[in-house]
């Protein structure tokens, strides 16, 4: 009996989705969201599926591999993110 293929979603940027953020299509969850749990939390693909349960293991290998392939891009828009909130933070304070 054959495996059962799992086809990935295609990582997609749209203006009107998440201000034109890379994201897996038919989802709002950011190609930088599956970078942070797996770059900086250490979690495996099948962690990450765990916290994002719309997602499938292939989904997450999608998303890392647009990462390895615009690694400038994503980094970029992480530290954004972060001064972002950290910005938002002192805010609060």
């Amino acid at each position: 009996m054959p495996d059962e293929i799992t086809k990935a979603r295609s990582v997609i940027q749209d203006d009107d989705i998440c201000g034109g953020i890379p994201i897996l299509e038919g989802t709002r969850i950011r190609v930088s969201d599956v970078v942070i749990h797996t770059e900086y939390h250490e979690k495996t693909p099948e962690e990450v599926v765990s916290s994002f349960p719309a997602l499938s293991v292939a989904d997450v290998y999608a998303a890392l591999t647009y990462y390895h392939e615009r690694p400038t891009l994503i980094r970029k828009e992480i530290r954004e993110r972060e001064a972002f909130l950290s910005q938002k933070a002192k805010e609060q304070e």
